[in-house]
């Protein structure tokens, strides 16, 4: 209850506050007692809430009424009174088994029709009381909807702390799970190395499986060679038996030997030949080192050209010849460009130094960090006359050495070292014209030499120049990184 509404002792109505939450207004003041209410008052219960005007019953008579004497019928009884008692007959014909709801009606009606005035006073009260019960009602509909209102607010507002305590746990665990991720990264990032590997070597496998496609067709020709030797050697030596049946004269017959002779020395070294190119692991050679061998493209007097080169350092010093980089009008290039073995993407070089009169040219690729060659004969005291030995390079330049991609592909040619001197090697076998440049390798994969040009007069036999020749080109630091 918000407020109560009584009718005094003199009749007239009286405004007391339930002791509401939001306290009871008469004309605008605030109702602290029991207070008398007239005709034209304004009852507001609670700031702002509903208004009730008073217009009928309720102002206070200007002299007082003498109370009823007892037994003298309803007389001045209040309102409250009369809905008791009527409440009273109610519950008791309830008992009896009659409406409770017809026995209230008929005994309110009983109460207030005994004289005229009392009817018109009673209604009077009854309506105002009916109007002050409704004003209850309304605010306190009002009111439960205000603290529904503030209960809505509230609970919001402990949604939006848990949704931001519910965020920031959110956000803890994802940085607990970005820690725990951290290994998964490593993961990612070893599996990456580990395709990049498998990469490599599927590379190194398709190389090594050139290398011995190579190698077997330089064995199936030495083969045929070594067949054709055999068989001009048989023919050779029936011509002599043929002779010395007719009995030619000594002379004839001293020649015919001397050829045979010449022909049984080649067909035996041509045997050492190929057994010694079986004997040696070129597939395994050309698998360790051609990874640091690059084909160069060099912009010369507005004409372009192509060689071969060999890295030597893991940051890009490379070796060459000379008239790769240079000729006699121009001592120096327009533009050097480098493309290493199994790709496709080319580099910038600069020339460092050169050595005209030994055919040998230091370059540096920009920005260079990969595979370089290690075991390289600085001392000049690896190479020995018969021994096999290999050259790896880019034979007929850039046009033989891109595939349909434009990735470019090395090619390894075998022989032996038919001659070895203090300033050249003679590489012997089944060489090929082209390879300016190339490292000439010794059986156990040393670099001994630059190839430098083939023989005219000599298909099949090539000039190289030691690498100890390099060196007086080399800056300093380089000497002091290689341990020269």
């Amino acid at each position: 209850m918000h407020a109560e509404l009584t009718v005094g002792p003199t009749g007239a109505l009286v405004l007391r506050d339930a002791e509401s939450k939001n306290g009871t207004y008469l004309n605008g003041e605030r109702v602290t007692r029991a207070t008398p209410v007239r005709l034209g008052d304004k009852i507001m219960l609670g700031q702002g809430g509903p208004v009730l005007l008073v217009e009928g019953m309720g102002t206070a008579p200007l002299k007082a009424v003498p109370r009823p004497q007892a037994g003298a019928g309803l007389g001045q009884q209040t309102v409250i009174g009369l809905i008791g008692q009527a409440l009273a007959k109610a519950r008791d014909e309830k008992k009896k088994g009659g409406r409770g709801t017809t026995a209230f009606m008929r005994a309110v009606a009983e109460e207030v029709g005994k004289d005229s005035r009392r009817k018109i006073r009673w209604l009077t009260s009854l309506v105002i009381l009916l109007i002050v019960l409704l004003g209850g009602g309304v605010y306190g509909v009002y009111w439960l909807l205000s603290q529904q209102e503030e209960h809505t607010e509230q609970a919001l507002r402990t949604a939006g702390d848990s949704a931001r305590a519910e965020t920031d746990r959110l956000r803890g665990e994802l940085g607990e799970a970005r820690a725990a991720a951290a290994p998964a990264e490593q993961v990612e990032l070893l599996r990456g190395q580990l395709e990049a590997a498998q990469e490599r070597t599927n590379q190194l496998q398709a190389a090594l499986d050139r290398a011995q496609h190579a190698l077997g067709d330089q064995l199936a020709a030495g083969d045929a060679r070594r067949e054709e030797a055999q068989r001009d050697l048989q023919r050779m030596r029936e011509q002599l038996a043929a002779a010395e049946r007719r009995a030619p004269s000594q002379g004839l017959i001293d020649s015919l030997r001397r050829a045979v002779s010449t022909a049984e020395t080649q067909t035996a070294t041509l045997d050492a030949k190929l057994r010694a190119i079986r004997a040696t692991d070129f597939a395994g050679l050309a698998q360790q080192n051609q990874g640091a061998v690059g084909l160069i493209t060099v912009a010369l007097g507005g004409s372009y050209y192509d060689g071969t080169g060999f890295i030597i350092s893991p940051d890009g010093y490379m070796l060459t010849n000379w008239h790769v980089v240079a000729d006699s009008a121009h001592a120096e290039p327009d533009t050097v460009w480098v493309t290493m073995a199994d790709q496709s993407l080319s580099r910038f070089a600069d020339v460092v130094a050169t050595s005209r009169e030994r055919d040998v040219a230091l370059i540096k690729i920009r920005n260079y960090q990969g595979p370089s060659l290690g075991g390289i004969d600085w001392q000049g005291t690896k190479a020995r006359q018969g021994e096999p030995a290999a050259l790896i390079g880019y034979p007929a330049g850039s046009g033989f050495a891109r595939d349909r991609a434009s990735v470019v592909r090395t090619s390894m040619t075998a022989g032996i070292l038919s001659r070895v001197t203090s300033d050249l090697i003679q590489f012997d076998g089944m060489t090929t014209g082209g390879s300016s440049g190339s490292p000439v390798f010794n059986a156990d994969g040393e670099v001994i030499s630059v190839h430098r040009a083939g023989l005219r007069q000599g298909p099949g036999f090539a000039l190289s120049v030691p690498v100890k020749y390099a060196i007086p080109l080399m800056p300093q630091a380089l000497r002091q990184r290689l341990g020269l």
